[in-house]
């Protein structure tokens, strides 16, 4: 159940789209049992088990800074901290995602993870200057740019996550881990995820079926083609 810890643990990580950081640690929980299931499947996977804990110790320490008074004024710091370390996690995560749907030949799903590294580096890398710049000293009309560029990176950030937890899912209902590969199936809990795995394998099937089709085609008009050929031979030795 990688994927299925992955996605899990991604979709506590939304809050902090919009600066809450409280669900980071356990978040982190679910997706360091997600590196660790998937590093079996590449490398960069195995990489993202580490980095999920590097984020859930670098949010648990925001957020102990934050609730502690005298220690509030430099939880931006941490924060910012955390969302590096989320950045990195975010990177090798989608890296091995590109691996591993490259390899499955889920063409899709590869272009989708090569497109949600770009995402997720523009939104990460803003949104850490925008976290650090919180404890900076600044004019009114710098505050009120700050505040309006923070909203459009809110956007980006929602965009990004939804694109994510989109490939995620997919990659949940379509990859089987090796272990899985000599196994039948299993159903669901979740009708939603047969449903999509259901239309997965009817368009698998239809693209067998068009192949086969073609490749018959092919070889009826090959045979037709050797056919007159062998007839016109006939003819000129008449």
């Amino acid at each position: 159940m990688g994927f299925g810890w992955l996605l899990i643990g991604y979709l506590l990580l939304f809050p902090v789209t919009v600066g809450f950081f409280y669900t980071v640690p356990v978040a982190a929980v679910f997706l360091c049992l997600a590196g660790y299931r998937l590093a079996r499947v590449n490398r960069p996977f195995g990489v993202s088990f580490y980095l999920a804990i590097l984020a859930g110790v670098t949010a648990a320490a925001a957020i102990v800074l934050r609730l502690v008074k005298a220690t509030a004024g430099v939880a931006h710091i941490a924060e910012a901290a955390a969302l590096v370390a989320l950045l990195a996690w975010h990177i090798a995560m989608l890296t091995g995602m590109s691996w591993v749907t490259k390899e499955t030949g889920l063409t899709k799903l590869y272009a989708a993870a090569y497109r949600n590294r770009f995402f997720a580096c523009i939104y990460f890398t803003l949104a850490v200057f925008l976290t650090a710049a919180d404890g900076l000293t600044v004019s009114e009309d710098a505050r009120r740019f700050l505040t309006g560029a923070n909203y459009a990176v809110i956007a980006v950030g929602l965009l990004a996550f939804a694109l994510n937890a989109y490939l995620l899912f997919r990659a949940y209902a379509n990859i089987c881990m090796p272990e899985d590969l000599d196994m039948p199936r299993k159903a669901s809990r979740f009708r939603f995820v047969n449903e999509a795995r259901e239309k997965a394998d009817a368009r698998e099937e239809a693209a067998r079926e068009l192949s086969r089709r073609k490749q018959a085609e092919y070889a009826r008009r090959r045979q037709a083609e050797w056919a007159a050929k062998q007839e016109k031979k006939k003819g000129k030795k008449k």
